[in-house]
């Protein structure tokens, strides 16, 4: 049973600690004993006066090493999957990309980066050392296995991508370096970026969004101010999918006019104090509230809905087995595999019928309305509760 330590005192810098989780939670693993034997590290955030960023200052970038079994995709969702289409769609209008040349920093298994290209008609580059399986090129996309560096400052790229990445690397005046690098001075390239939103992370309390993998944790105002002090300004920024991630469009700053200094422009990301110590609130509240519900629950009697990293959050930073009986998802590649840390097993959704569990919880509600069309296809009439909606941050308290 994979148990965490109790969390300790924090210190005055410390925002939220949680120690011994595990530092890959998208790894897949066909057998439970080594899901539970997975490397572990610790969690503490840290809050950057300066920027207003978030971080694990107890995050080793070494422990970050990718095999075959790496899988974070959630292209399998139709709800996600429509969101991508329609993200190209507009990517590929807005920089009228037929013919060009579009870079992809940690393009994961490039699904999104050849969906843009055959839409749009340009041509792709992903980089991304958990590349493994999908180095090589179709004449159209090459897949690059390697992490971003010089060697790729001469690509001559016409969009730069950099989707659910900046959050995973620890270096991140490094990658910003090598992004400048790749523009060659042009001010004219524009650099899109997606991160998750800590400002709903906060509001909610949800420890299941933190964890080892996710380095930093950003707000529309903190990533403005790490953009701007590592030579970008900063157009367009604005949340999607469901409000769960802060999206920006940046350009290399141009000294002649762009005139706003950096510490004029870091003064807007004042509020992070407050939203720093709403973060120490709520994570503590919704993690103990959470662990109270599930400890008084039969045995066997809860399944998750979604195997990746939030459920490995959930169960590593609850430390409770017993009460869940297993974890469904939608993605073939994930079913019959142990999830990373605690060792459930996943299973697909036809499972749910001999389970019966009384409660499903799901991990993400952006996916709520398909995931009750697939309960209602199997008739399967558990209690329904979803993490950041069914969750008590104003103490109503949770189903019985």
């Amino acid at each position: 049973m994979h148990r965490p330590e109790p969390a300790p005192a924090l210190n005055s810098a410390d925002i939220y600690v949680q120690k011994r989780v595990p530092v890959s939670c998208c790894e897949i693993f066909d057998e439970q004993s080594s899901a539970r034997a997975v490397e572990c590290g610790d969690v503490r955030l840290v809050h950057d006066q300066r920027t207003g960023l978030v971080s694990n200052a107890a995050f080793v970038s070494a422990t970050q090493c990718f095999s075959g079994n790496y899988n974070g995709s959630q292209h399998g969702s139709v709800h996600f999957g429509r969101y991508a289409a329609n993200l190209s769609k507009r990517l590929a209008e807005k920089h009228e990309l037929r013919g060009k040349h579009v870079v992809e920093i940690g393009c994961g298994d490039g699904t999104f980066l050849t969906g843009l290209c055959d839409i749009s008609g340009a041509r792709g580059t992903g980089i991304d050392p958990s590349l493994l399986q999908r180095a090589g090129s179709d004449g159209v996309v090459r897949f690059l296995a390697e992490r971003l560096g010089e060697q790729h400052y001469g690509l001559e790229p016409d969009l730069i991508i950099c989707r659910h990445t900046l959050e995973h690397i620890g270096e991140l005046d490094e990658i910003l370096e090598h992004v400048c690098g790749m523009m060659q001075g042009r001010t004219d390239i524009p650099f899109y970026v997606d991160v998750p939103d800590a400002t709903r992370i906060a509001n909610e309390g949800a420890f299941w969004d933190v964890y080892y993998e996710h380095c930093h944790y950003f707000t529309p105002d903190s990533l403005q101010a790490v953009l701007r002090m590592n030579g970008f300004r900063t157009e367009d920024m604005h949340t999607e999918f469901d409000g769960q991630y802060v999206c920006a469009t940046a350009y290399l700053l141009d000294s002649d006019t762009d005139a706003q200094s950096v510490d004029e422009m870091v003064e807007r990301s004042g509020d992070m104090t407050l939203l720093a110590s709403r973060l120490a609130i709520n994570l503590d509240k919704q993690r103990n509230l959470w662990r109270c519900w599930l400890e008084d629950r039969p045995a066997q009697s809860v399944v998750l809905w979604g195997s990746g990293s939030k459920a490995v959050a959930f169960l590593t930073s609850l430390g409770l087995d017993d009460q869940v009986a297993a974890v469904v998802d939608i993605n073939p590649d994930k079913q019959n595999s142990f999830l990373a840390g605690t060792g459930h097993g996943v299973v697909p959704p036809s499972e749910l019928v001999d389970l019966a569990p009384k409660f499903i919880i799901i991990m993400n509600p952006a996916y709520v309305l398909e995931i009750r069309d697939a309960l209602a296809e199997l008739s399967v009439t558990s209690k329904i509760l979803v993490l950041g909606c069914s969750h008590p941050v104003a103490d109503k308290g949770l189903p019985a």
